[in-house]
């Protein structure tokens, strides 16, 4: 929404909408980039905001009289227009008087000289010639007095203008910059609970170090002898080493609040880490901020109702065997880079000796034999750890799950905070990246840690069996062929719950007469050897013509999936044994090939 001011057009525009994209704008125009902030007020700024009423050599801008090393540094200091704070200088000023007189006395000698043939005597001629000397001495010495002062007018101006009080209340701190964001959360990972029920707690530290300069003691101790006499009314109270500000909010919420709830300002009470008993410490300087993170950027963005984790963890038996555990960590968050710092598992009595263990080896811990994984990477988000135990999991004695915990590094922030190396300014409100050597260095980290739950009973339950089989046929791929194929499922005892035609499209290999078909159709069967139903999936794809004698050919492809207990071989037989059926069927009805 843009505002304008009814009959003043000559006012600024308000803008109350808050674009999306990034927070760091100008707060006068709302342009970008506004790469500077004023040191006074803290404004963003563009360059041509920033000093909009330019400096001349008759006026100047001192942040710190008297201490001129600390004043150079800040002539390039961003102000708004409203925090300019320009005064006259007055060396400068003295030294245009004294030029402008001097070039006047020249101008009068220079008269003089022109009328020397109306000298009437040689008494008058030398009274004259005299006077001409004493102007040219003095014009010689106002011209040089008036260089001077023009050279040396920042010595001057600080020479007068010792004791008085800076601009600015507090002690600019230079140096190097370190960000480094650190993220916690906890997870408690149930494989019988694909979503998530428990309440996930997520919490953040950003920390800013700063590397004083190596001169930063010395120039501390002449600011504080310079402005001493000012420390009673703030003087010297604060240390500020400028502003940090992050992208990417989406997900947190700074307690206590920040500036405009995004930007780090860098400022301390003096004593509280760089002056200590009275003197300097040439230490790195810690501003820490805490930052909360709603637990749902955990959740898959794909089902965010359901609260479905981006890591997950999978518990598995091998094929025909429950004596090895694979348990698969998965994570489809971002960053990608991460690694398992820790696992462990508690290996309860009932399962008898630790026979192997991959990737990582069996301990004795407090409550008895324990599984141990440390420093793993993974790869493509997945990492697959097994072990072997000497008695079957899913025996009579099998304990009802196994308990454990788990410790997971992301390479970054998994909330999506970051520093971009172009949001660091220094004291002085510039950006710090172009001119900054070293260059202000970033680092972030994720911790996921929890407790690991794995239930015994839901791995019989989760075991895959699958199996395929594919027919070539003459028959056309249309609706009496789909209908055929149906109709001998339903026969079968198979609900069909899905019917579909994707769009036809033409075969870029053949001719445009020719199109490609492709149909889906998916049912259920309940079996009589296990719970669980099969899963019946038939893909029929092929080709259409207009030509009068077309080459058809049709591929059905057949996959019947179901879960199971892997003591139970029954039911592999049984999905074995409906799939050959299918086979047969299709093939005492159709042409096949």
């Amino acid at each position: 929404m843009t505002i304008q001011f009814q009959g003043e057009e000559s006012k600024p525009q308000l803008r109350w909408q808050r674009t999306p994209g990034s927070p760091i704008r100008s707060h006068k125009s709302y342009e970008r980039p506004a790469n500077q902030i004023c040191h006074h007020s803290g404004q963003y700024l563009t360059v041509e905001e920033t000093n909009p009423q330019r400096v001349v050599w008759l006026r100047e801008q001192h942040d710190f009289p008297g201490f001129k090393t600390l004043d150079a540094r800040f002539q390039s200091a961003a102000h708004a227009s409203e925090a300019q704070h320009l005064v006259w200088s007055m060396p400068a000023v003295r030294a245009v008087g004294l030029l402008i007189g001097s070039l006047l006395l020249l101008a009068g000698i220079g008269l003089l000289w022109t009328r020397i043939a109306q000298w009437s005597g040689w008494f008058e001629g030398a009274l004259i010639f005299g006077a001409m000397m004493v102007a040219g001495a003095g014009a010689v010495a106002m011209l040089g007095i008036g260089i001077r002062l023009i050279t040396e007018r920042a010595n001057i101006y600080h020479q007068q203008a010792m004791g008085e009080r800076p601009a600015v209340s507090y002690f600019p701190l230079f140096g190097a910059y370190h960000v480094e964001i650190k993220e916690s959360y906890e997870l408690n990972l149930v494989n019988s609970e694909p979503i998530i029920t428990n309440q996930i707690v997520a919490s953040g530290l950003v920390t800013v170090t700063v590397h004083p300069e190596p001169d930063a003691s010395d120039t501390y101790r002449t600011y504080r002898q310079l402005y001493g006499a000012h420390r009673g009314t703030g003087v010297g109270e604060h240390l500020h080493a400028g502003a940090v500000a992050f992208e990417g909010r989406e997900w947190v919420s700074f307690t206590p609040p920040i500036d405009y709830d995004h930007r780090i300002a860098l400022r301390q009470p003096i004593e509280q880490q760089f002056v200590v008993a009275g003197e300097p410490q040439q230490k790195p300087i810690h501003f820490e901020v805490p930052y909360r993170i709603d637990g749902a950027v955990l959740r898959t963005e794909d089902d965010p109702r359901r609260g479905r984790s981006k890591l997950k963890i999978i518990p598995q038996l091998a094929s025909f065997d429950s004596y090895t555990m694979h348990l698969t960590f998965l994570w489809s968050g971002k960053p990608k880079e991460c690694f398992l710092k820790e696992c462990r598992l508690e290996i309860p009595s009932e399962l008898g000796n630790i026979l192997q263990v991959e990737l990582g080896r069996s301990v004795y811990g407090t409550n008895g034999p324990e599984v141990v994984w440390r420093n793993l990477l993974f790869e493509n988000g997945k990492l697959v750890l097994a072990v072997r135990f000497a008695d079957p999991l899913l025996g009579p004695t099998a304990p009802a799950s196994l308990e454990g915990s788990y410790h997971l590094v992301v390479g970054g922030a998994v909330s999506g905070l970051q520093v971009p190396p172009d949001h660091v300014w220094d004291p002085t409100g510039r950006c710090v990246t172009p001119r900054a050597q070293p260059k202000p260095t970033m680092s972030a980290i994720s911790e996921i840690k929890g407790k690991l739950t794995t239930h015994i009973a839901v791995l019989a339950e989760e075991h895959e069996h699958v199996d395929t089989l594919r027919l070539r046929t003459s028959a056309e791929t249309d609706r009496p062929l789909i209908k055929q194929i149906t109709h001998m499922l339903t026969k079968m005892g198979v609900d069909i719950q899905r019917i579909e035609e994707a769009m036809p499209r033409h075969d870029p290999l053949d001719s445009q007469s020719s199109q490609l078909r492709y149909w889906d159709v998916i049912g259920r069967i309940y079996g009589s050897a296990n719970r669980e139903a099969l899963d019946i999936h038939v893909v029929v794809s092929g080709s259409t013509s207009d030509t009068p004698q077309p080459q058809v050919q049709t591929t059905i492809d057949v996959r019947v999936r179901c879960l199971h207990d892997p003591r139970n071989t029954s039911v592999v037989q049984e999905v074995a044994d409906t799939c050959k059926l299918i086979n047969d069927n299709l093939s005492s009805q159709l042409p096949i090939l």
